[in-house]
């Protein structure tokens, strides 16, 4: 089998070197052609030459460039686990390191990775992960600077526990499927996969390709029992309300935004609109048995 490798050296958890991984799948088998992140010519050659897969190690930003090559993805993908937050592959129930997946591949079932769309100010935008509105926005777009990526989780962590506690609300309004939701908001986050932002649980893991998409609001009077949840995250679900549909509408107006990990800037100060749906198509994301 011949697989597509497309790998980004500078991720969080960089023991994980190309060597490693090149080794790894000439030990499972595979004829692999390796490709650097931004290497992107490369990467549509390696594409043209039709894989059986293609495997991307990285983080969420690194799967979110996929979308760059969207139409031409008619092979299944895998996940191998190697960014800050790893939010699309924990959603799918995958916490294995990258190097002990890769053996298990072949021959894995696959579950789907629905691809949304966010037509703003700024055109149209395909996501992976989530369009946010709010407090993560600022954050998740910056770099954190870390020796691992756990270590890089726990920054993060603390940050937006401070963030959460001083963060200002603002009024949001949204609609879901024609439900309107008004009220003062420290963040709204749509998403169609359950974990955003540093890891965040904000859905239970039912809710990845199920077809549709989530609204989950953080309301301003929830912030302290939100603290009190980020400190302690095994006392169950967040103190945050999902709505479900297929088609969300938000005004933006004073929250800062974000599509994936761009934030995203309004022309000017008057409010504006941002419409969020699903594509209507997938990407097949191989999970090997046992980590679902």
């Amino acid at each position: 089998m011949r697989a597509l490798l497309l790998h980004n050296p500078k991720a969080g958890d960089n023991r994980v070197s190309a060597d490693d991984l090149v080794r790894a799948f000439a030990d499972a088998g595979y004829e692999v052609r390796y490709c650097d992140k931004d290497d992107e010519a490369g990467f549509a050659a390696g594409l043209a030459a039709q894989p059986d897969l293609v495997a991307v190690a990285g983080g969420d930003g690194s799967i979110g460039q996929l979308l760059h090559f969207h139409a031409a993805l008619t092979m299944p993908v895998a996940l191998l686990p190697l960014g800050t937050s790893n939010n699309i592959a924990r959603s799918f129930g995958m916490t294995t390191d990258a190097l002990s997946l890769i053996p298990r591949l072949r021959g894995a079932p696959f579950r789907r990775l629905d691809v949304g769309i966010a037509n703003g100010p700024w055109g149209y935008r395909l996501f992976v992960e989530s369009v946010g509105l709010g407090l993560l926005a600022p954050m998740m777009t910056k770099r954190i600077a870390a020796d691992t990526a756990a270590k890089a989780r726990e920054v993060v962590r603390k940050m937006l526990i401070a963030n959460v506690k001083r963060a200002r609300a603002g009024r949001a309004w949204l609609s879901v499927d024609g439900e309107v939701i008004e009220d003062d908001v420290l963040m709204a986050e749509i998403t169609a996969i359950s974990r955003v932002g540093p890891a965040l649980p904000l859905l239970d893991g039912n809710s990845t390709g199920d077809g549709l998409i989530d609204a989950v609001v953080l309301r301003a009077s929830d912030r302290a029992a939100m603290v009190a949840w980020l400190k302690d995250e095994d006392s169950g679900m967040p103190p945050v309300t999902a709505y479900r549909g297929r088609f969300v509408s938000a005004r933006w107006d004073g929250l800062p935004l974000r599509v994936d990990d761009r934030r995203m800037r309004k022309p000017d100060s008057r409010p504006a609109h941002v419409f969020v749906r699903l594509l209507g198509a997938e990407i097949d994301i191989l999970v090997p048995e046992g980590e679902a």
